[in-house]
């Protein structure tokens, strides 16, 4: 079968099973407005490049632009059809990116929020399908391949979904939030966990906020509703032992470990003391895993400093092509305020202390367009950049001196 047949099939399956999970849940207007978007957003193959973002390597499987979906060509290309596991990877990619396209019908990007309810969406439309199929003892549950950049906020999701779950409204509100209203949900969520919900959500699109931050946050709503409402751990470990379309934040939730922990013991019943003890191990291991990354992710992000940004045995366009790639990399990282954002700026102002105004001279020369006189009658050999901080300040000075 070739790579374009393979697509199609794949397409075909994906809109099913969403259309499947979607009907149950929204009007024919809505199904109307969302297949029409199948027909209007083609889905085809492409290159896909890996994203190397200090050090770290992800590839690609698929990106939903404003005009079509694109999948990663060898995903398809190597892809078994008669391998279920792989099959649903595929799938699982696809419905991800249709989860975007339909969201922007009615609402706006929203960020890392939405990359772990568009993951969610995926997990469920596949796994409700095979729910059709297979019985439910002894299958494997599908699950997305998880990102590392989207962790905390899957792992944040899946504690509010469980809470919904206990109210029968974790299906709806994934329906709601991808396919329907923003503010709808919204208002579900804050009927159940309080107006607090609203502030915790707006600072999830926040860019300068990082998921850890975030993290700390909704595990104090998840807290004070327990304090003030109780929570069923119980049905956390009874729901685990076979296939369901809920099993993903069921068994993957680090976050609601955290807050069952956090809210004590003395809020659960003597015969919840068992499961306690899962969350209160789980708990552990998630604050060791946050502790210990943070020296990996320093040596790693020194590292890709290292490589990328030394000017050593470069010609003249290679410099250029360096100062612009680190000025750029630092204005986008001093906007974002991710851990390894801030690992970055710190790391960086060490090895170019003057790295703020070496970056507001170099905009300026720039937006000049003689950024390139900065390589010019400079000897390279054991080139620093005071040398051509030194050399930006000399420029700005006869521009200066030139206009007056």
């Amino acid at each position: 079968m070739i790579n374009e047949e393979k697509l199609k099939t794949c397409v075909e399956l994906a809109q099913s099973y969403i259309l499947d999970f979607l009907k149950d849940y929204i009007g024919p207007e809505r199904i109307s407005e969302i297949v029409n978007m199948f027909k209007n957003t083609p889905v085809v193959l492409e290159g896909l490049e890996s994203k190397n973002t200090f050090g770290r390597t992800q590839n690609a499987g698929g990106v939903a632009r404003l005009d079509e979906i694109v999948i990663n060509t060898p995903d398809i290309e190597y892809l078994n059809m008669e391998n279920e596991y792989e099959l649903n990877n595929v799938l699982g990619t696809i419905i991800h990116e249709y989860a975007h396209k339909i969201r922007a019908i009615n609402n706006k990007y929203g960020r890392m929020f939405e990359e772990a309810f568009a993951s969610i969406f995926a997990e469920v439309c596949v796994n409700r399908a095979r729910l059709k199929s297979n019985d439910k003892i002894n299958v494997e549950v599908f699950s997305m391949l998880e990102s590392y950049d989207y962790r905390k906020a899957e792992s944040q999701v899946c504690a509010v979904l469980y809470i919904l779950e206990q109210y029968g409204l974790d299906l709806s509100s994934i329906v709601e939030y991808i396919a329907g209203d923003q503010g709808k949900f919204l208002q579900t969520c804050a009927k159940i966990f309080g107006d607090d919900f609203i502030n915790y959500y707006n600072s999830v699109l926040d860019y300068s906020k990082d998921n850890q931050e975030t993290e700390k946050n909704l595990i104090d709503i998840i807290v004070k509703y327990i304090d003030e409402k109780g929570l069923n751990i119980e049905y956390y470990h009874q729901k685990g032992h076979y296939l369901s379309e809920r099993q993903l934040y069921i068994q993957r939730n680090p976050t609601l470990s955290l807050a069952i922990v956090k809210a004590g013991k003395e809020n659960f019943s003597n015969q919840s003391e068992n499961s306690y003890r899962c969350f209160e191990y789980a708990a552990k291991i998630e604050q060791e895993n946050n502790s210990l990354p943070d020296q990996i992710s320093i040596e790693r992000i020194r590292q890709y400093i290292s490589d990328h940004f030394t000017l050593e045995n470069k010609s003249a366009d290679e410099i250029l092509d360096t100062v612009l790639d680190l000025c750029s990399m630092y204005i986008q990282q001093k906007n974002m305020g991710h851990k390894d954002s801030k690992i970055f700026i710190s790391e960086i102002t060490k090895t170019i202390p003057f790295i703020e105004d070496f970056t507001n001279k170099y905009a300026e020369l720039r937006q000049n367009r003689i950024d390139y006189k900065i390589v010019e009658d400079i000897n390279l050999d054991g080139i620093t950049y005071f040398d051509l901080y030194s050399k930006m300040t000399e420029l700005l000075k006869k521009s200066d001196e030139k206009i007056y």
